[in-house]
C-alpha cells in the first residue's frame, strides 16, 4: 500500500507486472472458470472488466474456489 503512494510522490509509473505471472494467473481463473461451471459473461460483469486479463485475480481466485467448495 505504502509503496504505492511512494511511487506515485515520486511521479514515476507503476511497475509492470510480470508478463508470466499475469499469463499464469488468466489460465488459472479460466480453469477455475470452467472447473466450477461459471458463467464467463457474468463472471467478468460482476467485476466490471471485458476480460480476464483485467480482475483483480486474488479475488478473482477466491470467489471460484468458494463456488468450487459449495458445489462439492
Amino acid at each position: 500500500m505504502f509503496g504505492l503512494g511512494l511511487y506515485m510522490y515520486a511521479g514515476e509509473d507503476l511497475p509492470e507486472p510480470n508478463r508470466d505471472e499475469v499469463e499464469s494467473n488468466v489460465l488459472e481463473i479460466e480453469e477455475l472458470i470452467s472447473k466450477s461451471g461459471t458463467d464467463r459473461k457474468k463472471f467478468l460483469d460482476y467485476f466490471k472488466v471485458d476480460a480476464v486479463e483485467k480482475l483483480p485475480f486474488d479475488k478473482a481466485r477466491q470467489a471460484l474456489n468458494v463456488k468450487l467448495q459449495k458445489a462439492s
